[in-house]
């Protein structure tokens, strides 16, 4: 996830992903270097978060006891940030309400409801339904 995280280009994106990894098999009949703009390049990076978080929530889970504990909560915690993040970023760009939608965690504390809270286009919404969901 490292080599997701330090890309900033859509060419460093494409190598460090789409082909310098298992996931090349995946990604090689159905995208090339040249579809990756800014805006695909955030979609696939949060797609990518999205999946990572949901799948490492589930296997600690499935583990139980203090790992699951402890884990969940700091995942629960990093979806719920990344919820936020995709919401306040995606403020005036071309990304619909249905497409952020699709890059929220399926966990979190703000699971599911805060999803469609989120579905505003002005941050004080966002700031005032936080406010009140952890007051």
């Amino acid at each position: 996830m490292e080599a997701i995280h330090i890309a900033s280009t859509p060419a460093e994106l494409y190598n460090a992903v789409l082909v310098d990894t298992p996931l090349a098999n995946y990604f090689v009949d159905c995208i090339n270097e040249q579809d990756l703009d800014e805006m695909n390049v955030e979609l696939i990076r949060n797609t990518l978060y999205k999946a990572y978080i949901e799948d490492f929530y589930k296997f600690c889970k499935k583990l139980g006891g203090t790992t699951a504990e402890v884990m969940c909560e700091i995942l629960a915690f990093e979806a719920d940030r990344r919820s936020i993040i995709i919401t306040i970023n995606s403020f005036d760009t071309e990304l619909s309400k249905d497409d952020r939608e699709k890059l929220y965690p399926r966990c979190g504390k703000l699971y599911p409801e805060g999803s469609k809270e989120f579905l505003v286009d002005i941050f004080f919404l966002v700031f005032v339904y936080l406010e009140v969901k952890f007051a």
